[in-house]
């Protein structure tokens, strides 16, 4: 296959599957007025489902997206349970998303590898080389994770 698939695993407002695909096809994503300029390969995922992160999710930072307010990340020194969703995608649209998301060392440029499933596509995600201090997220913010997390019934 030309395209090299892999899992990744979001665990924050990319939980939710409209949020997500607005990194995949660009634009904004509801009345948030930032916009996104998407993947050049626009194929959506061929599936997803929900997975597990064993480390712990906090917020920080302050994201202008967010009221200024906390988002999420993953703290790899932090072993935790953290509910998320895995996206198989191409290498591409992960390196894509990523940056997107801020790949540098204050947002989200550390990847993290968390194992390969039944046939060696493996499971990654992005955060932070360093923890941040905690910053409350919003309410919105919140509502869009729980909102994904409706949509994945096995995820508790």
């Amino acid at each position: 296959m030309k395209n090299k698939l892999v899992w990744y695993v979001a665990y924050g407002s990319n939980i939710l599957r409209e949020r997500f695909m607005v990194y995949i096809n660009g634009g904004c994503f509801r009345e948030y007025c930032k916009s996104y300029p998407g993947c050049s390969d626009k194929t959506p995922p061929i599936k997803d489902k929900p997975y597990t992160l064993p480390y712990e999710r906090y917020y920080g930072r302050k994201s202008s997206n967010w009221n200024n307010e906390g988002v999420a990340f993953i703290d790899i020194n932090k072993l935790g349970n953290t509910c998320g969703r895995a996206y198989l995608i191409t290498i591409e649209q992960f390196n894509c998303i990523q940056e997107q998301e801020g790949n540098n060392d204050n947002w989200y440029g550390c990847i993290v590898e968390m194992g390969c499933d039944e046939n060696d596509i493996p499971y990654k995600t992005f955060t932070s080389r360093n923890r941040h201090p905690d910053n409350a997220p919003s309410n919105e913010y919140l509502a869009i994770i729980k909102e994904g997390m409706k949509e994945l019934e096995d995820c508790k």
